[in-house]
């Protein structure tokens, strides 16, 4: 009988909020003047 390997599955070891990724984003994109009116 053939034998088959296990499926790998493929999952983010870490997955952010949209909130996490805004406060980056300020973070990144502190006193650029374009940013703040975008990101807050």
């Amino acid at each position: 009988m053939a034998r088959l390997c296990k499926p790998a599955v493929q999952a983010p070891e870490h997955v952010i909020t949209m909130e996490e990724t805004l406060d980056f984003a300020r973070r990144v994109h502190e006193g650029r003047s374009n940013c703040r009116s975008r990101c807050a």
